[in-house]
């Protein structure tokens, strides 16, 4: 693994660092009583998003094992205007606590 890179300052940690470079907002991300919005902003969402897609590119490249599919989510009133429910209730997840339904992608043939 090698030494632990040396600085000539004192390093600081993330919870410090990206509010101070406006990539990290906490405070309003504590705010939201459902816990769905996210501290990260502008080039810090940019960021998270070029990291979870090097990590699953690096993944795909090396194990071809990742097959990409994304989950939808969406409220009782949308998933019974849509046909979901209640034909698909057994296959879609409910967020308990929450009128949210996560429905999973379609099965490979």
């Amino acid at each position: 693994m090698g030494d632990p890179p040396r600085f000539d300052f004192e390093p600081k940690a993330h919870w410090d660092l990206g509010p101070e470079l406006g990539i990290l907002d906490f405070e309003r991300a504590g705010k939201d009583h459902r816990g769905a919005l996210r501290p990260l902003l502008g080039m810090g969402a940019k960021l998270e998003r070029a990291l979870i897609n090097f990590m699953l590119e690096r993944a795909h490249a090396r194990a071809r094992l990742y097959r990409g599919a994304a989950a939808l989510s969406g409220d009782s009133a949308s998933l019974y205007g849509t046909g979901q429910l209640p034909k698909f209730k057994e296959d879609l997840f409910k967020c308990e606590g929450h009128d949210l339904w996560l429905i999973p992608p379609p099965k490979s043939p």
